[in-house]
């Protein structure tokens, strides 16, 4: 890992099947104004102790939490991302609706100006919390919204995880230039 200095172009698709024979994704929509991403990953690990020493050591990989620090979240795709219905600019959530499960691609650049670019394969996104507050005076205190979803793997091929980085050894330039057209 390197030290990053950017981060952009967040595109989603939304997972419209996923078997053990394959997973398909609708067409990827961006959205705009990415300011922080967190992944946490949640791993296990175990160690097996024989003839008095450690023998076998063990690592499993579970979800991963994903938060996703925005600028702004169009109502159309928050919509779409929460499985909310969406008529004539007005968003109706009902304690009944599903999230569909999507799939996340996006970009930081490194330190040294190169790309590194991330996609996560199957998640789910839960209801933001909100939080706004009054202008005081002349201070401008901006509030941006946060998406939180979990991330696990794909039931095709167990893939929960991609990324491709131009100094890896056999990168393309069209690696990048089609990221972001398909999951």
């Amino acid at each position: 890992m390197s030290a990053t200095v950017g981060l952009r172009n967040l595109h989603y698709a939304i997972i419209t099947a996923d078997s053990e024979e394959e997973t398909a994704y609708g067409t990827m929509a961006r959205i705009g104004g990415m300011i922080q991403a967190d992944i946490e990953v949640e791993t296990a690990d175990n160690t097996l102790y024989a003839d008095n020493i450690a023998w076998e050591a063990a690592v499993a990989t579970g979800k991963a939490t994903v938060s996703l620090n925005l600028a702004e979240i169009p109502i159309e795709q928050l919509a779409s991302l929460l499985g909310h219905t969406l008529a004539n600019g007005e968003m109706l959530s009902k304690s009944t609706d599903e999230p569909p499960y999507v799939g996340l691609a996006f970009e930081y650049t490194k330190n040294n100006g190169k790309k590194r670019f991330v996609k996560l394969m199957k998640g789910k996104f839960k209801e933001p919390n909100e939080s706004t507050k009054t202008k005081e005076g002349n201070s401008v205190e901006f509030q941006t919204p946060t998406l939180e979803g979990t991330f696990i793997a794909r039931l095709s091929d167990g893939a929960w995880k991609k990324t491709a980085d131009e100094e890896a050894t056999g990168y393309t330039s069209t690696i990048g230039d089609s990221w972001y057209t398909a999951m």
